[in-house]
């Protein structure tokens, strides 16, 4: 510890990254700073926090990096805690990536794709989401009413696809609409997609206007029709009565040894969605540490950002994540409190969901007995797993004397009714996992 000392002493006031080793050069612990020496040297005082107090009973050595501003320490910080994952930092435990709708204006065929390869790549991304397959269900439902494409390279596609005679598509790739009337529908889609709803009306009123003016009475009848399925689809959408505010909206909810963030989507003043995100770490850490942490984390990596976070607690850096996260984006993101009744309610309606979201964690996790059906307890004591299989798969290919082959898949997921596996999989599937 002496020599720590005086690593620590010879350190400069300026921006950097620091690495807690162990003896054996493994990283403990990778942190960011504006002014290093003192930044550091807070960790040899008494009175640290138990996780921070028993790193230090590891930590053998120290290695700094400097850098031009605080800015870039906190790049390089995130750059080396995603590559080395040390056991102290304060880390999301999912390596899931959120959804994105993307969609490439710039494409004389602009098609919309699922993808959690989210870049800055000029493309617009709507999002994120946290379940693909939700995702899917919606973008079926809504283009029932708004039929864009979906395929990733509609030159290529040499005829109709599936899409196009279910009436979610209107053949943009066959010319089976005018381009021009193909990127209105697109623009629609952006529009229902950033919670513009009365700018979509207003499209839609007009070209219905447009066409009983041409005499085109089935078109305007179509049209007609699609704004009426559109606002029934709206108004399902929760309004929070936020005018125009594209803002994210942070709960927290806490246990000995976990946390969880729940984050409500509101876009436009309207509720689109929610997300939540799982850390693993101690009591004694304070929420301030952990929201700044899922900041960092999340909202760094990240090409779309609404215009307001609020969060549950306020954290120390703030002003400075706010500047960083505008700059990066190129509009203004404020970090915030919530300032009125209106946002109160939203971040406790967001405390709330984490909690039920954790507590929801913790019973799947720890109260097998409650929750996951018998049979599959039975089968995870008799393979000997670490965990019971929520879902299994089992498949089978028969041969008829070495020629016409057939394959089988049989699935099954926990429920809560009785499920006989040994019975369906007739012993083989035991045989096989052994």
């Amino acid at each position: 510890m002496s020599d720590l000392k005086f690593l620590v002493q010879d350190l400069p006031e300026t921006p950097g990254v620091y690495l807690w080793k162990d003896g054996k050069g493994k990283i403990l612990y990778i942190g960011k700073a504006k002014y290093l020496r003192r930044r550091v040297s807070s960790y040899l005082r008494k009175g640290l926090y138990r996780r921070t107090w028993d790193m230090m009973q590891e930590a053998r050595d120290l290695e700094t990096i400097l850098t031009n501003t605080d800015r870039e320490a906190l790049v390089l910080e995130q750059t080396l805690i995603k590559k080395h994952q040390p056991r102290y930092n304060i880390a999301l435990k999912d390596d899931r990536r959120h959804a994105w709708v993307r969609v490439d204006l710039s494409k004389t065929i602009p098609t919309f794709e699922i993808t959690r390869e989210a870049e800055k790549d000029g493309a617009n991304y709507y999002g994120p989401y946290g379940s693909t397959k939700r995702l899917e269900r919606f973008l079926d439902t809504i283009r029932k009413s708004i039929p864009i494409a979906m395929c990733k390279e509609p030159a290529k596609v040499k005829r109709e696809c599936m899409d196009y005679h279910l009436d979610r598509c209107t053949g943009p790739c066959k010319e089976h609409i005018p381009i021009e009337e193909y990127r209105s529908l697109v623009e629609q889609m952006c529009y229902y997609l950033e919670g513009r709803p009365e700018d979509l009306i207003k499209i839609l009123k007009g070209q219905m206007e447009t066409a009983s003016t041409n005499m085109e009475f089935e078109k305007a009848a179509e049209l007609r029709d699609r704004l009426t399925d559109l606002e029934i689809l709206m108004s399902r959408q929760k309004i929070v009565a936020f005018e125009g505010a594209n803002r994210d909206v942070i709960g927290i909810s806490r246990t000995e040894q976990a946390a969880l963030i729940e984050m409500l989507i509101v876009r436009n003043g309207r509720m689109i969605g929610h997300d939540n995100f799982y850390f693993e770490v101690d009591l004694d850490i304070p929420d301030v540490e952990v929201l700044t942490a899922y900041i960092e984390q999340f909202y760094f990596t990240i090409p779309r950002l609404p215009d307001e976070i609020v969060l549950p607690s306020d954290i120390p850096d703030a002003k400075q994540l706010s500047l960083w996260l505008s700059e990066t984006n190129g509009h203004p993101v404020k970090i915030m409190l919530p300032e009125d009744d209106r946002a109160l309610d939203l971040v406790e309606m967001a405390n709330k969901n984490a909690y039920r979201a954790l507590r929801k964690m913790l019973i799947l996790g720890e109260s097998e007995d409650e929750i996951v059906h018998e049979g599959v307890k039975e089968l995870k004591e008799a393979l000997g797993l670490s965990q019971a299989p929520m879902r299994i798969e089992g498949f089978d290919i028969a041969n008829i004397q070495g020629t016409d082959p057939t394959g089988s898949c049989v699935v099954f997921k926990n429920r809560n009714q009785p499920v006989n596996f040994f019975a369906y999989f007739n012993g083989w599937f035991l045989y096989y996992c052994k």
